[in-house]
C-alpha cells in the first residue's frame, strides 16, 4: 500500500503513481491510496486506487488545508478521513507500506498518518514500513523538527528511499540529521517517465517550450516569458506555452490575449517530454518531474525556481544543476522580460557536460523494495527453522541470485540449496501447463543456460548445494530428465507423491506433498483441515501401500507471498510434530548423499 497526499502541484502523486507502476511489473499486488483530487478515469495495470476524501492546501503557505468543495476542513471531515484510512489499510492488510514524504513532510496530515503507522506496527503480522521522498527536501527552521522525524523514523521504519541521485543531491545537502538515519537510507535513482533514448534537440521545430509545473503558482513565469519573446535571440522561433489546469479560464484567456501569432497558448499537453527533446529552449521551474524530463535531453533550459512562502526546494536543485553546467537559474525575485532575454542568451551558450545521472529510479526502487521484503521474510523463515531445528532447503533461481544470499546463510547448518531452473521462464507451448524445463525449448540455450545456474550455485555455495533440481511450476518434461544427469544434477523434487525413486538411473527423486498456498485465490492459505488431510492422506498411502512407503513427507513453502494464517499454521505444524515422537526430520543434503 502507498499512502500519498499531494496539496499543491501534482508532482508527488505523478511520482507515486510512478513507483506504484513499477511495483506491480516486479509482480507486487499494489494499492494506491491518494488523499488529493484525482481523476476518476485514472487507470494503472496491476495496480487498485483508493480515492480518500480530497483536500488541498489553501495556498504555498502550507498553514490551512481545504477540502474538495474549498472549505476549510473541520474534525469532523479529519475523523471521516482517519476512518476511511485505516478501514482501507484493515481490508487490504498490506505486508509493506510506503508513506510518501512523511515523516519529512506531511506534518499536517498526523491526524491520519500516526494512527495508521499505529496499526501497522499493531497488527499480529509484520508490516514492513517504507519512507519514499525526492531528491531535495524542504529545511526543518523550527526547533526540534528534524529530532522529531528521527523519532519517527527510528520508532516505526525500516528504510527511507530517496528518489534522486547522489551525484546530484545527497540527503545531507538538505535534511541536517542525515548522519542519524544513514542505515536505513537508500538511493534508487531519479523517477523519470519513461521515453525513448536520449535525442538531440531538433533544429527543425525551432520551438521554445515555456512551463510552470501543474499548480497555478508559475502564472508570472508565463506573462514575463510571453513579455521576454521580443527582446530574445530566439524571438523569431514559436514559443509554446503550457498552462496549468490549475489555472482559471480568466486567466487563460488574459495569457492568450498577451501572445501574438508566433506564441501558442496551451494547456498542459500529455506529450511534454517528447516536444522537450525537440525544443530549442526550455524554461520552466524546477520541479522534480520537470527537471527529470529535461535531464533527459539535451536541451539548453532555463530554470526559474518556486520561491513562495518559504519554500526553497526548487531553488536547491535548481542551483546545483547550475554548478554542474546543466542550466541556468534566475531566481523569481529577479524575474522581468529583460533579464529573462538575458538569460535565454546565457542558457544558449552552456557546454553540456553532467555525470551520468541514475533516471531509472521506478525500476530501481521496485528492485530495492523486492530486496528489503525478501530479506525479512527470508529472515522470518530461517527463524522459524532455527526455533524449531528443522532443515530447510531453499530453491535459488540462479538468475536472481543476490550476492549477499551465500554470505547470509553460509553459517547455517539446517540449510542447504537446491536450483530453482534457471530464470522461471516460461517456455510452454499454448494450452501446455506453464514449465520451464519444456522439450520446446531451445535445448542448446536451456543446457547453457542450467550449466551456468549450476555452476553459478556450486561456486557460490559450495558444500551446501545439493545438486537437486526443483522444476519451476514442479514440471519438467521426461526428455530433459538426462539433460540434469549430463550438467551434473544427482536429484529432481518437485510436487505430489512420486511415481518413481529413480527416473532415470543416476537421480534420485524427492517430493514435497503439502503446499499451504491457495493459489486461484491471491495467494491464501488453503485452510488448516485441507492442509493436514493432505498429509494424512499421504501417510496412509505409503502405510497402506498405494505409494511409494521409503518417500518421506515433504513441506512446501513460499515465503515471499504467504499471508498470516499460512505462517500461523506452519509454525504450528511444526511445534506439533516436533512434540510427537515418531516424527523424524531429514535433512536433504543427507537424502540425496
Amino acid at each position: 500500500m502507498i499512502y500519498v497526499q499531494h496539496l499543491l502541484g501534482i508532482g508527488h502523486l505523478q511520482r507515486a503513481m510512478q513507483l506504484a507502476e513499477a511495483l506491480a511489473r516486479q509482480g507486487f499486488a499494489v494499492e494506491l491510496v491518494s488523499g488529493g483530487s484525482v481523476p476518476q478515469h485514472l487507470h494503472i495495470d496491476g495496480v487498485d486506487i483508493t480515492r480518500l476524501a480530497p483536500l488541498r492546501s489553501k495556498d504555498a503557505s502550507f498553514t490551512q488545508l481545504l477540502d474538495g468543495d474549498g472549505k476549510a476542513i473541520d474534525e469532523a471531515f479529519r475523523q471521516g478521513r482517519r476512518e476511511q484510512l485505516l478501514q482501507r489499510f484493515n481490508a487490504y492488510a498490506p505486508d509493506l507500506l510506503i508513506t510518501e514524504t512523511f515523516p519529512f513532510g506531511r506534518r499536517m496530515m498526523r491526524f491520519e498518518l500516526l494512527p495508521l503507522l499505529q496499526a501497522a506496527k499493531a497488527v499480529s503480522r509484520r508490516v514492513m514500513l517504507v519512507c519514499s521522498i525526492r531528491d531535495i527536501l524542504q529545511p526543518k527552521s523550527k526547533v526540534g523538527r528534524n529530532e522529531e522525524i528521527c523519532a519517527l523514523l527510528d520508532e516505526y521504519y525500516d528504510h527511507v528511499l530517496i528518489h534522486g541521485d547522489p551525484g546530484i543531491a545527497r540527503l545531507q545537502d538538505s535534511f541536517a540529521l542525515a548522519s542519524r538515519i544513514e542505515d536505513k537510507v537508500c538511493y534508487s535513482g531519479y523517477i523519470a517517465r519513461r521515453s525513448p533514448v536520449l535525442v538531440d534537440s531538433d533544429e527543425n521545430s525551432a520551438e521554445v517550450l515555456v512551463s510552470a509545473g501543474g499548480s497555478a503558482t508559475g502564472l508570472h513565469i508565463l506573462k514575463t516569458a510571453i513579455a521576454a519573446k521580443p527582446l530574445s535571440s530566439l524571438a523569431s522561433h514559436r514559443w509554446r506555452v503550457l498552462v496549468s489546469p490549475a489555472i482559471d479560464t480568466h486567466q487563460f484567456e488574459e495569457l492568450r490575449a498577451l501572445a501574438d501569432d508566433t506564441v501558442v497558448v496551451e494547456r498542459n499537453i500529455p506529450d511534454f517530454p517528447q516536444r522537450l527533446r525537440r525544443a530549442s529552449l526550455s524554461i520552466s521551474q524546477a520541479g522534480y518531474n520537470t527537471v527529470t524530463d529535461l535531464l533527459q535531453t539535451r536541451t539548453p533550459a532555463c530554470l526559474i525556481p518556486f520561491a513562495g512562502g518559504s519554500e526553497v526546494e526548487q531553488q536547491l536543485r535548481a542551483r546545483r544543476l547550475q554548478q554542474l553546467g546543466r542550466v541556468i537559474v534566475l531566481e523569481e525575485a529577479d524575474l522581468s522580460p529583460e533579464n529573462l532575454a538575458a538569460v535565454i542568451d546565457q542558457a544558449l551558450q552552456l557546454k553540456q557536460s553532467l555525470p551520468e545521472i541514475n533516471l531509472d529510479g521506478a525500476r530501481h526502487s521496485a528492485e530495492i523494495i523486492e530486496a528489503a521484503e525478501d530479506s525479512a521474510e527470508l529472515e522470518r523463515l530461517i527463524a522459524i527453522s532455527q526455533r524449531y531445528q528443522v532443515p530447510l532447503t531453499l530453491a535459488v533461481i540462479p538468475s536472481r541470485l543476490k550476492p549477499d544470499l551465500a554470505q547470509r546463510v553460509s553459517a547455517e547448518l539446517l540449510i542447504s540449496i537446491s536450483q530453482h531452473g534457471y530464470a522461471h521462464q516460461n517456455h510452454a507451448v499454448v494450452a501446455e501447463k506453464k514449465r520451464e524445463l519444456s522439450k520446446h525449448a531451445d535445448q542448446q540455450q536451456l543446457q547453457a543456460d542450467l550449466t551456468l545456474g549450476y555452476r553459478l550455485l556450486q561456486q557460490s555455495f559450495g558444500e551446501q548445494f545439493n545438486r537437486v533440481m526443483v522444476p519451476p511450476w514442479n514440471r519438467i518434461d521426461d526428455e530433459l530428465l538426462e539433460l540434469l544427469v549430463t550438467i551434473g544434477f544427482r536429484g529432481i523434487s518437485a510436487m505430489k507423491a512420486r511415481r518413481s525413486a529413480r527416473p532415470t538411473d543416476r537421480l534420485l527423486q524427492i517430493n514435497t506433498h503439502l503446499d499451504p498456498i491457495h493459489w486461484r485465490h491471491r495467494g491464501g492459505f488453503i485452510g488448516s483441515y485441507p492442509a493436514i488431510a493432505i498429509l494424512v492422506q499421504h501417510l496412509q498411502a505409503r502405510r497402506l501401500g498405494y505409494r511409494d512407503a521409503d518417500e518421506p513427507s515433504g513441506l512446501l513453502s513460499h515465503h515471499l507471498v504467504q499471508n498470516q494464517a499460512t505462517w500461523g499454521f506452519i509454525e504450528e505444524l511444526l511445534a506439533f510434530l516436533n512434540q510427537h515422537a515418531a516424527v523424524e526430520w531429514l535433512d536433504s543434503r543427507s537424502i540425496w548423499a
